[in-house]
């Protein structure tokens, strides 16, 4: 009978270190076995299993070096190219406020005053020698408040002891207005309707001899040849 009182060693061994002892068997006999002999078992030499070393549990430490996720980022925002934009004027100073004048009173419209004549005397001179050139006579213009000359007008000529009616437009080489009249001594003139202002008295018999350089006349104005001219015209 084999003897396996280390079994229940063994057992303990391998539930305290979990791990199968190693069992060298001894040798058998080789060949038959002696009648009568008695047969003893050669208990296997046991190598007691080394104390196992206590084992360190390691932490598994990962030594990946493990790159930071970076934050999403926005889609880029296009850049707008840049133009060429005029360059604003600088402002104008802003004036200051003047202040704003009151109103005046308008001036009420004058009535045009009513002439106090219906023909003026616009001119009455005497003619320069070269002008009158011997001559002896009245030259009269007649216009209307335009300007124009007006035939048919009735001239009253006057002089010391008597008068004469002359009308306009009878000198139509000098103009529609134009009549003219001699002179022999001193007249006034004025215009035979309505009311006309006066010439003043215009003579012929002047003393004084006025030369004339043009015509190399030492006498183109003298005694008895004088002549005038004289205007009137219309006010309305």
């Amino acid at each position: 009978m084999i003897r396996i009182w280390w079994l229940p060693s063994l057992i303990l061994l391998v539930a305290l270190t979990a791990c199968a002892p190693v069992v060298t068997p001894a040798p058998t006999a080789s060949g038959p076995t002696p009648s009568g002999a008695t047969v003893v078992a050669m208990e296997p030499a046991l190598t007691p299993a080394p104390n196992p070393a206590p084992t360190s549990t390691v932490a598994l430490v990962s030594t990946a070096t493990v790159a930071p996720t970076a934050p999403p980022t926005d889609p880029p925002t296009p850049t707008a190219t840049a133009t060429d934009t005029a360059t604003p004027a600088p402002p104008t100073a802003t004036p200051w406020p003047t202040d704003t004048p009151l109103p005046t009173d308008t001036p009420e419209p004058t009535a045009t005053p009513t002439p106090s004549v219906d023909w003026r005397l616009v001119s009455a001179r005497q003619l320069t020698p070269c002008e009158n050139r011997g001559g002896h006579s009245l030259f009269i213009t007649v216009l209307d408040a335009a300007g124009n000359g007006i035939a048919g007008v009735p001239v009253l000529i006057t002089w010391e002891g008597g008068s004469q009616v002359v009308v306009t437009g009878d000198k139509p080489e000098r103009g529609p207005g134009c009549t003219d009249f001699p002179m022999y001594g001193g007249y006034t003139v004025r215009i035979a309707e309505g009311i006309s202002e006066v010439s003043p008295v215009m003579s012929s018999h002047e003393r004084e001899s006025q030369r004339c350089d043009e015509t190399n006349d030492n006498v183109a104005n003298s005694y008895a040849h004088y002549s005038y001219e004289v205007i009137f015209q219309r006010t309305w």
